[in-house]
């Protein structure tokens, strides 16, 4: 679980923000669960060499949320260079999906949507 504050800046660039911790940041969890792991010492940190595959659970809906709260937990997404994640060839694109979202409309229902794990993931 992360559990830390987050605020924006605005940069240029690919994407207009940026967002990073900051105590006087707005509240933003995320939960996680690791499901697969390869290679590396599982220590915290870039560079042991490992890889992870993750079911994160965004308590809060932030912007770059996910992104910022792994990578200020020393495991930037592949690929994500914005965060200080590493480029690599067999990774295109960020390796990011919303497998499954619930909500509730305004007559107290739940609204719930299914997406597929894409091919190029």
């Amino acid at each position: 679980r992360v559990d830390a504050p987050l605020s924006l800046s605005q940069v240029g660039g690919g994407s207009r923000y940026r967002a990073y911790v900051d105590k006087q940041g707005k509240r933003s969890v995320t939960s996680y669960e690791t499901v697969w792991r390869h290679g590396g010492n599982g220590s915290a940190g870039r560079g042991d060499g490992g890889i992870a595959l993750v079911r994160a659970f965004p308590e809060t809906g932030r912007t770059h949320q996910i992104r910022c709260h792994f990578a200020h937990a020393g495991f930037p997404l592949v690929g994500d260079t914005k965060y200080g994640g590493l480029s690599m060839a067999w990774c295109p694109r960020l390796p990011l999906h919303c497998l499954q979202i619930q909500a509730v409309d305004v007559q107290g229902g739940v609204l719930e949507a299914f997406a597929p794990l894409p091919d190029d993931l």
